[in-house]
């Protein structure tokens, strides 16, 4: 009678195949609930750390501008600048600088090799990058050394940036051995450069004249494709812009991420959908939908309509809907607000600047 008992109390208390598999089913359940749930978290905590990376760049520029006379951030060497007599990361002359864009290529090469320790890569010869415009994805470098950063660094890279924070896994190896794809193509030997560029790009009036001048002294748009421009033709013009000119601080961007990543589009200039982190120069940062913004104007004729660009998709862009080598055209936005740092994007209608002097 007792060993039926033992018997007849492990039957029982065993699991049926069906009851197996209800259990099974009631998981799957679970985690087919909870997965959104929790892919949606990520998704807010990345765009929460983005948001953050903005703000800590527009507290870093306000402190910047205090310390320095209202003046924005951005690349001060001049041409005929000569480097400090004991730098060891650049060997340049003070002839080697033509213009504005050439001394800012030679400072930001200064920064990276003095803030990242790339003192004497032997490829490199005197570290000058000829026909580098450093300015738009680049001018968080003078904030960087102003908060003697350590590079490369997360807080300029947008969390879905995956590209990006891949490249600064190991910038001075893997990256130059083309390891870490995407990545742009290996047969330009300053292509080691894009590890410490940023997802943040700068409005181009952060940097460059509102007023375009018939000896082209400002940044113009190159209608052929979105990473391309008109560099100045004459010196002393870059990097002289005060703070108290910008009118509309909380309409005015300031710094955005360009990739719209948050929101699955390939550029921040799209109109079918892109929502972009902005920060506007009164500190504060926003998601702002793209195609609420104003469009902008093309420098060479500012009474004209929008400037038009045509978007180039490389590898290393999101590229959600993308394929490589595909172009299409959308307008210039916040890059080249009408008015400039005088001028709005959001909030109200584009400034009609006096035309004189344009």
């Amino acid at each position: 009678m007792l060993g039926q008992l033992r018997r007849r109390s492990t039957r029982t208390s065993a699991f049926t195949l069906i009851e197996l598999l209800v259990v099974i089913a009631i998981i799957a359940l679970l985690i087919s609930i909870l997965l959104p749930a929790i892919s949606e978290a990520r998704k807010t905590a990345r765009i929460t750390i983005c948001g953050s990376n903005l703000r800590q760049i527009g507290t870093g520029s306000q402190s910047y501008t205090s310390d320095f006379k209202d003046k924005v951030a951005s690349f001060t060497w001049t041409p005929g600048m000569k480097p400090v007599a004991d730098n060891p990361f650049l060997d340049l002359g003070p002839a080697a600088f033509t213009n504005d864009v050439a001394a800012a290529a030679g400072q930001a090469v200064w920064i990276i090799r003095r803030r990242a320790d790339e003192q004497s890569p032997p490829s490199w010869g005197s570290g000058l990058i000829g026909g580098w415009i450093p300015h738009i994805l680049y001018s968080h470098l003078i904030l960087q050394d102003y908060l003697a950063s350590r590079l490369p660094e997360k807080m300029v890279v947008c969390p879905d940036d995956r590209a990006r924070l891949n490249w600064q896994t190991d910038p001075k190896v893997a990256f130059r051995q083309d390891r870490l794809q995407p990545q742009p193509s290996g047969t330009d030997p300053n292509n080691w450069r894009w590890p410490y560029s940023s997802s943040y790009e700068v409005s181009i009036s952060t940097f460059s004249p509102d007023k375009h001048s018939r000896d082209d002294g400002v940044y113009q748009d190159n209608g052929m494709d979105h990473n391309l421009f008109y560099s100045p033709g004459r010196t002393n013009v870059l990097g002289r812009r005060l703070i108290p000119e910008v009118q509309f601080p909380s309409n005015k961007v300031y710094y955005y991420e360009n990739g719209g990543r948050h929101a699955k589009t390939e550029y921040h200039a799209f109109e079918d959908g892109a929502k972009i982190l902005c920060l506007f120069f009164d500190n504060s940062v926003r998601m702002m939908p793209s195609q609420k913004a104003n469009r902008g104007m093309i420098v060479r004729q500012p009474t004209s309509g929008p400037c038009l660009l045509n978007y180039a998709y490389q590898t290393w862009d999101p590229g959600y809907s993308r394929v490589n080598g595909t172009t299409v055209s959308m307008y210039g936005k916040f890059r080249w607000t009408r008015g400039g740092l005088t001028g709005c994007d959001y909030g109200g209608e584009e400034v009609r600047t006096d035309l004189g002097g344009w």
